[in-house]
């Protein structure tokens, strides 16, 4: 998931709760196919079990995500660029 790192996180008044649905819903949300394995990995491998049920609940959503269809709009047309041709793959 395209999760994003604040650089300003040690104050904890800049936190706020995030709805996983709202953002997986938005039409602008992506996420690369690299993220899968890793997470997976995490899942399999991480030595904290928090980490590997938060990583396994993590791929269980992507994985939900990428299974649901899509809505195709006929005005969100973009060029593809090489580097989105090759995630696909």
């Amino acid at each position: 998931m395209n999760f994003i790192l604040r650089t300003d996180i040690s104050r904890p008044d800049h936190l706020a709760p995030v709805d996983v649905s709202d953002e997986l819903n938005r039409a602008t949300f992506q996420i690369k196919r690299s993220v899968d394995p890793i997470l997976d990995w995490y899942a399999q491998t991480d030595p904290d079990t928090g980490i590997q049920r938060a990583a396994k609940l993590a791929l269980d959503l992507v994985s939900h995500w990428r299974a649901k269809p899509k809505k195709v709009l006929a005005l969100d047309i973009k060029q593809t660029s090489l580097f989105d041709l090759l995630e696909e793959v």
